[in-house]
């Protein structure tokens, strides 16, 4: 595929605590250093508001999952793994990217709150940790409560969900390749490149 060609678009759902979903983020990464690439980042909530929190015995199991991710990532990424608390909740993160999206920022925001969440051990959910966030992304100290204000902002977030329910999405992450191949979880990276290819055929075809 020729690097002069349009961007492919790649839709995906996803939830910033989710450790597939980080995985996923790299491997896009990956692949849109060999190719151009529109990714459209969509809200999902693993635990919305008014969900249950986390279980000790799930807790429990996420912390024992976590040595053996660390390794995976830092064997395939070389990036060295310093995940926040169990339970975090996303709501006001996830309005707050969709704020900075609807402000410019959109890129800059969600890649810092990847990185705070995983390589940082920062709780997403804590006022003071996305203020200094939305600082960091080019936006003002007050962007986190004006998102959770913004009607704008959270219909786009319960619009993702609500896109979500449509497609039959009940986990993440799940990307959808030029508006046609679908691919959940955190596949191998061949799997991305095939799900691409797929799709660039498709559209050269029309389809």
């Amino acid at each position: 595929m020729a690097h002069d060609a349009p961007p492919l678009r790649i839709d995906v759902w996803s939830d910033f605590v989710c450790p597939f979903c980080y995985i996923a983020d790299l491997r896009l990464q990956q692949l849109g250093r060999a190719r151009p690439l529109r990714v459209i980042w969509h809200a999902f909530q693993l635990r919305p508001p008014g969900a249950p929190g986390v279980t000790p015995e799930k807790r429990a199991a996420i912390e024992a999952s976590r040595p053996r991710l660390a390794a995976e990532l830092r064997r395939e990424f070389g990036v060295e793994l310093r995940p926040g608390p169990v339970g975090t909740r996303t709501h006001a993160a996830h309005a707050l990217h969709r704020y900075a999206v609807g402000n410019g920022r959109g890129e800059a925001m969600r890649a810092a709150l990847m990185r705070a969440y995983w390589l940082e051990a920062q709780p997403i959910d804590a006022a003071d940790v996305l203020r200094a966030l939305a600082l960091e992304a080019g936006l003002d100290a007050d962007a986190p409560q004006r998102a959770l204000d913004d009607e704008t902002s959270m219909a786009a977030v319960e619009r993702d969900m609500r896109l979500a329910d449509g497609f039959g999405i009940g986990g993440v992450p799940t990307l959808i390749f030029g508006e046609q191949y679908l691919v959940q979880g955190a596949q191998p990276y061949a799997v991305f490149e095939h799900a691409a290819a797929m799709a660039d055929g498709a559209r050269a075809a029309g389809g």
